[in-house]
């Protein structure tokens, strides 16, 4: 089994998720709000939802590289 975190899809899909939420923030801001914040990168909550861009982009990321059909249904498969 390789443990090499370079080559680990799911672990990159998901870092670059969430830090591209974060680096959108202070645009998203601007856009809205009509002023340019840029701590706003930094600080947790508001939108874009940087740990739901992770979370997100984990799911799709694993479903694409092992499947989307769960262990318990290939098991039943398989009978």
């Amino acid at each position: 089994m390789d443990n090499d975190i370079l080559a680990n899809a799911p672990f990159w899909a998901a870092f670059i998720g969430f830090f591209g939420a974060q680096f959108l923030k202070p645009f998203i801001t601007l856009a809205v709000e009509h002023i340019w914040t840029p701590n706003v990168a930094f600080s947790t909550g508001g939108m874009p939802s940087s740990h739901t861009a992770g979370v997100i982009a984990l799911i799709v990321a694993v479903g694409m590289s092992v499947g989307w059909v769960s262990g318990a249904r290939r098991e039943n498969k398989r009978k």
